[in-house]
């Protein structure tokens, strides 16, 4: 009985450090979007813009994309610790909470969008600016619903327990995610480089044309 309380006590506490790592990862990786958004944010989005009719409507395009990029990081944190907590819940065999709170949050988000962009009621006009902070908005709706649910259920959720008096990490299971995590990611970049840098002209054979659909 003793050992199999040890086996399960540690058991808890590396759902613990797994769950710390997720939300430190989440959040560093947050952090670096956001400088590289603030920094570079024209430049990323210049690369999806084309004057092809030469009247400047780009630089209006930028503008707007600018605005919106400026409100949207903010709903980037929400989104990040999101994702740590919505990642163990569903672990613990829990997959209908994350996925009313994904609900929730389309349907917050497609409500806002129509309020906020056209000013529907007492809500003001904000155009674009208006659907950037309807999705902030439906972000933290989604991560209260989760981190709600989560702190208010900690007897599904044993890894909360603690996940907090204490922020440390020990280093051998910090270097084993790594070693093991670490192929998985650059796996994962590899696969996106090579999306991207298929030919153009070889990507038609996968398009799919509207009387091939018809057929």
């Amino acid at each position: 009985v003793t050992h199999l309380r040890n086996k399960l006590v540690a058991h808890r506490y590396l759902k613990i450090r797994m769950f710390r790592f997720k939300l430190y990862a989440a959040l560093l990786v947050t952090g670096l979007t956001i400088l590289l958004f603030l920094t570079c944010g024209d430049n990323l989005i210049s690369l999806y813009l084309t004057d092809t009719a030469g009247d400047g409507a780009t630089d209006v395009a930028l503008g707007y994309g600018l605005q919106y990029l400026g409100i949207m990081v903010v709903g980037l944190v929400p989104f990040a610790v999101n994702q740590a907590y919505a990642t163990n819940i569903k672990e613990t065999g829990q997959t209908m909470v994350p996925m009313a709170a994904s609900f929730v949050a389309v349907g917050s988000n497609a409500l806002l969008d129509y309020l906020l962009i056209f000013g529907i009621g007492p809500f003001p006009e904000l155009g674009v600016a208006g659907a950037a902070l309807a999705t902030v908005i439906a972000r933290y709706i989604e991560a209260f619903i989760i981190i709600v649910w989560a702190h208010s259920h900690t007897g599904q959720n044993l890894y909360l327990k603690g996940a907090y008096t204490g922020f440390g990490i020990p280093g051998e299971e910090l270097k084993a995610i790594i070693v093991k995590g670490f192929p998985l990611m650059l796996n994962a970049i590899n696969l996106t480089k090579c999306v991207f840098e298929f030919p153009k002209d070889k990507k038609k054979l996968f398009q799919i044309t509207p009387q091939q659909m018809a057929n």
